[in-house]
């Protein structure tokens, strides 16, 4: 199962627009295709399938009783790239 979880408008429990525009053309058969070359029609028409839709986080916290005050303002992500430098491990 997958969605789209979106930051909410006002107090949260409604989403944009704009967020279900995403969603629409995400899902488009050109999107599918570009983004999921190494499946064959079928399979990329399964995970299509498979979508539900678009929620808040708003939504998501007030269903799993979470603080939506407690979560970060911002996600980064983690630059898995060695740095400059850096010795590979169990490299001597």
């Amino acid at each position: 199962i997958g969605y789209f979880i979106v930051e909410g408008e006002a107090a949260g429990l409604e989403f944009t627009e704009p967020s279900l525009d995403y969603a629409r053309e995400t899902l488009t058969t050109e999107a599918i295709a570009s983004s999921l070359p190494h499946r064959d029609p079928d399979e990329q028409a399964e995970i299509v399938a498979c979508f539900t839709g678009v929620t808040t986080w708003q939504r998501v916290c007030r269903e799993f009783d979470l603080d939506w005050n407690a979560l970060p303002e911002q996600i980064r992500t983690v630059d898995r790239r060695p740095r400059r430098g850096a010795r590979a491990k169990g490299a001597s």
